[in-house]
């Protein structure tokens, strides 16, 4: 095994930071990614495809024998971190239901009261299964002292 990797996954082992606490990359950090390891492709092969609606992602899937390997990997795990911040957004009150009801008694919903009564909220109060989706939504680094 090479040293980089041991060091990385003994990290995971010692801080307990495993895959089931990452974070899902901003969508800044998944640009600058996907630039870093795609934009010789992009300039390759996608270079006249206009921005939005999917467009890259579908010239990337149409060109996908040609395509670098970290290319792909990168792809694979950008959009699976993408897809896992969406999914959180849009499931975190059910979710979180529970943990709301219990923290966030009296809070008037709206203007995000009840978003920040979570964030306020110490982790350690609150259920693991909302913690990491509160995390997965990039609301909330796993970094705030538990």
């Amino acid at each position: 095994m090479k040293p980089v990797y041991f060091i990385v996954a003994l990290s995971f082992l010692l801080c307990g930071n495993g895959p089931s606490t990452a974070q899902t990359l901003s969508y800044t950090a998944a640009i600058e990614q996907m630039v870093a390891a795609c934009g010789a492709d992009l300039r390759r092969y996608c270079k006249d495809v206009p921005l939005g609606g999917g467009r890259i992602r579908a010239c990337f899937d149409a060109h996908q024998a040609n395509i670098s390997p970290n290319c792909q990997q990168t792809r694979t795990r950008v959009y699976a971190s993408i897809a896992r911040r969406v999914a959180a957004q849009k499931n975190i009150v059910r979710i979180c239901n529970a943990d709301i009801k219990r923290l966030c008694q009296g809070v008037v919903p709206g203007d995000a009261n009840i978003l920040n009564c979570m964030l306020e909220t110490k982790p350690s109060f609150i259920r693991e299964p909302c913690r990491q989706t509160i995390t997965d939504t990039g609301w909330r680094s796993e970094s705030v002292q538990q």
